[in-house]
């Protein structure tokens, strides 16, 4: 049914119904909020407010002759409002993100606390220290140290192209020299340096016909590669032919050294001709050395 403007509300409006026998006092079903709060008619005639009083469920109203009738309607009826058993709420009487969480309570509210769902039930995870990660156990989260090493804390490195061509006649191992000489400051007694040194190296000999020459990795003055152990072996190469002769080749070395130290640490190639007239760094194609710190 349509109406114009509001559509009418409807309300329950009890009422109670006397027939006077002559007193004054009347027992209403329900308490009245005031005086007000009723409609008191006598004999079909509303009867003012200053006509009665009420206490309670007790109308007080006097001078009403036997057998008349009295009918007094409630207004403001109050209405018990029933409290929901425990576990009748279900999600469909729920608005969509209604709850926040101020409505969940965990034993705590702390900042980077996490919610997470346990066996049975969702579980608080305090927060951790600074640093730690979280991780996964068989079933539930967990905060733990994190990890440790194999981070790359800084990067020294030298280039040279090819035609530079450090050279050397000596028989004996003597420093290839700048720029082949390169220094690192380490963080940490526990860091570890990481050395590539990826070299271009020829030899030669106009009158032998033979050459052949070594390259070795130095820390300060200790060797860390030499001619003479084959578990560090440096840059070995070498030529014979029936007159002149000259030979280049390409080589690396790796060396993961612990120098156990936080002063500066100079790392440096050296280089001997073994046989031939000289060995060349650079001398046909690029060359490079790289220092990495690596943490502990």
């Amino acid at each position: 049914m349509g109406y114009i403007g509001n559509e009418p509300t409807t309300g329950h409006f009890p009422v109670d119904n006397f027939t006077s026998s002559g007193g004054s006092t009347y027992t209403l079903s329900k308490a009245p909020a005031s005086a007000g709060a009723i409609e008191v008619s006598v004999q079909g005639v509303l009867q003012p407010t200053t006509a009665y009083t009420v206490s309670g469920t007790t109308l007080n109203m006097a001078g009403v002759t036997t057998g008349v009738k009295i009918f007094v309607r409630h207004l403001g009826e109050t209405l018990s409002l029933p409290t929901p058993a425990d576990g009748s709420v279900t999600t469909t009487k729920l608005g969509t993100n209604s709850v926040d969480g101020t409505k969940i309570a965990m034993g705590s509210d702390a900042r980077g606390d996490i919610l997470y769902h346990g066996a049975t039930d969702y579980a608080r995870l305090a927060k951790g220290t600074s640093g730690q990660v979280l991780t996964m156990g068989a079933n539930d989260p967990a905060w733990a140290t994190a990890a440790a090493g194999g981070k790359v804390l800084q990067i020294v490195s030298s280039t040279t192209a090819a035609g530079s061509g450090w050279n050397t006649a000596s028989t004996s191992l003597v420093d290839v020299g700048a720029p082949w000489t390169v220094a690192i400051t380490c963080a940490a007694t526990s860091s570890k340096v990481l050395v590539i040194a990826s070299l271009s190296v020829t030899v030669q000999d106009y009158v032998n016909a033979q050459a052949d020459g070594s390259v070795i990795l130095v820390r300060d003055s200790t060797a860390l590669t030499n001619v003479n152990n084959a578990a560090n072996f440096g840059i070995e190469i070498g030529a014979e032919t029936g007159g002149w002769t000259r030979t280049s080749n390409h080589g690396t070395l790796h060396i993961l050294d612990s120098p156990s130290s936080t002063s500066e640490l100079v790392y440096k190639l050296q280089y001997a001709c073994k046989s031939g007239d000289a060995i060349y760094i650079s001398y046909h194609g690029q060359s490079t050395i790289t220092l990495m710190e690596i943490g502990a």
